[in-house]
């Protein structure tokens, strides 16, 4: 295949999907009720920048008027209500599977293992003509889609944190499932969460996604600036003995200019924590311009050096990182061979510094005590 064929893929991948999307919502004739939101079960309480937050039990507002204090909102409803960040306070309603807590052993220093999967919504695209052949599963449900995530869920079962791009966050091609709750279920993940950022309703919702066996004390979304809309990050902190550990999830846009702008808001992010992780499809190579303008300004590195993951069935361009900061040693690196997307999951081990310790929760632990 010409390297120059390559370097469209991402692009005719995307527009496929598009160009699929809007076909199917012109023969829906429920297209406008398609992009209502979503529903979803849990409700996060939500301090709104600029405002003061209200306890739990201080229910002020419906959360759809932005010169109130927001108490509990939908947390779909986040793709359509603001462009800002929503630092989201965590608690039992972040993907509850249980109550009870398991203490790690004091050892001096705490390994945690990462892994970040853009697994297109279990599509399963593993040769270059699957973008025509297969074009049709990114609208509707198809056989192979649940023993693909299946799949997915085996491999992150061996993980502490998982960042997954391209996940949907049920729609008709999930059959209404959402996926990010499946592989949480499916890997025996105590917290799972999702952020939509392209939302069509019925027919896709377009996600990134975290899986966690720690509680986090607070999860922010953001929707990243770029002339198409569509990209977004999940910033997840934890923190232990007035420390903390920043992992900021992320999938970027395709076009140079757009990922630019990309980087420099995350640098912004990332620059006033010491212990920060980077993860996810970033849809640019390490030594890219890009790349080598945000490395310079947060001080972070590549956990894996010029390592194929795009396209997974002859993976030479490096589109998916897990970038730390040094004071994360890293242990292990390594692309993970597990064809069940056209990108490959990059992973991680890293070592916290003393000063940080997370308790682990079960997801056993977390059902006998539900």
């Amino acid at each position: 295949m010409p390297i120059h064929s390559a370097v469209k893929l991402e692009k005719v991948k995307d527009a496929l999907i598009r160009s699929s999307v809007k076909r199917q919502s012109r023969r829906n004739d429920a297209h406008e009720a398609c992009f209502s939101s979503g529903i979803n079960d849990f409700q996060l309480p939500v301090r709104v920048p600029g405002h003061r937050h209200q306890p739990a039990s201080e229910s002020v507002g419906d959360g759809r008027d932005p010169n109130k204090t927001v108490s509990y909102i939908d947390p779909q409803w986040f793709d359509s209500w603001s462009s800002q960040a929503m630092p989201i306070a965590v608690n039992d309603a972040i993907a509850p599977t249980g109550l009870a807590a398991r203490q790690e052993s004091n050892t001096p220093n705490q390994r945690l293992r990462l892994v970040s999967y853009n697994i297109q919504a279990g599509v399963a695209s593993t040769r270059l003509r699957h973008y025509l052949t297969k074009s049709w599963c990114h609208i509707l449900p198809h056989a192979e889609s649940f023993s693909n995530l299946d799949k997915i869920a085996a491999l992150t079962t061996g993980f502490d944190l998982v960042a997954l791009q391209e996940v949907d966050a049920g729609s008709l091609r999930s059959l209404f499932i959402n996926q990010v709750e499946y592989l949480a279920e499916r890997g025996g993940f105590p917290f799972w969460y999702h952020q939509t950022n392209r939302n069509f309703g019925k027919l896709a919702q377009m996600s990134n996604g975290l899986l966690s066996r720690f509680r986090p004390t607070e999860i922010v979304e953001h929707r990243l600036p770029g002339v198409i809309p569509g990209r977004g990050a999940i910033v997840v902190r934890f923190q232990s003995n007035g420390a903390d550990l920043v992992i900021i999830l992320v999938h970027l846009a395709l076009g140079k200019r757009a990922r630019m702008k990309q980087l420099d808001y995350l640098s912004e992010i990332a620059r006033p924590y010491t212990n920060v992780v980077v993860m996810g499809d970033l849809n640019c190579q390490i030594h890219s311009p890009e790349m080598v303008q945000f490395i310079a300004k947060t001080n972070l590195t590549a956990s894996v050096e010029k390592a194929g993951t795009f396209p997974s069935w002859r993976p030479y361009r490096d589109l998916d990182h897990i970038l730390t900061t040094p004071t994360l040693k890293v242990i292990n690196r390594r692309i993970v061979n597990h064809l069940v997307s056209d990108h490959l999951p990059v992973s991680v081990e890293i070592e916290l510094p003393p000063t940080i310790r997370l308790t682990r929760i079960s997801h056993h632990d977390r059902r006998e005590g539900a």
